[in-house]
């Protein structure tokens, strides 16, 4: 699949003239010998039948560029710097503090009581999932359905992708049935 990807990406310089594939996935090199394809692989191949390339088996441990860029590890910081460019984090800890629930939840993780073991209390923040947990009554769901629904950052997508884009950094009861309500 990455083979494919690059090739689509580099076409403008890779159209009309020969170039090789440098693989360790010694299989690879015979996917264009096979006489009978599997339907995944033939999508695959459709999208490089213009180019005239070969496939080239190469030693992982001699492909350093490669191996390098495969090992990269994802920056954990983003994730963090996303929510809170979006969520004032002070007022989401008054409304937890002033929600009956959501503080029973809280005084259970304090005491290091079991709460179903989907929720957390990480730096003075009520987790769920990993996610920021709002009360239910929170005033800034209105404004949080907006940025993420009407903004430039929600670009007006339908329930499905605001409701994933949301659900990724936030949870609050009910969320599901608000996004629904807010985009129809």
């Amino acid at each position: 699949m990455v083979v494919v990807l690059s090739v689509q990406r580099w076409r403008h310089y890779l159209l009309g003239r020969k170039f090789s594939i440098l693989s360790d996935q010694k299989a690879l090199k015979f996917l264009l010998e096979q006489r009978e394809v599997q339907p995944q692989f033939q999508k695959w191949l459709t999208k490089l039948l213009g180019y005239d390339f070969e496939i080239l088996y190469q030693l992982g441990l001699l492909n350093k560029a490669a191996d390098a860029l495969s090992r990269v590890e994802p920056r954990i910081e983003l994730h963090e710097m996303t929510t809170s460019g979006i969520v004032d984090i002070s007022v989401v800890c008054e409304e937890v503090d002033k929600d009956e629930k959501l503080q029973q939840i809280v005084a259970k993780l304090k005491k290091e009581q079991e709460v179903g073991g989907k929720f957390e209390w990480e730096n003075g923040r009520l987790l769920y999932k990993g996610r920021l947990v709002l009360p239910q009554t929170s005033s800034l769901i209105p404004r949080l359905l907006h940025t993420f629904h009407d903004s430039v950052l929600g670009g007006h997508s339908g329930f499905l992708r605001t409701y994933k884009r949301m659900s990724g950094e936030l949870y609050w009861q009910g969320m599901k049935n608000d996004i629904k309500k807010y985009v129809d």
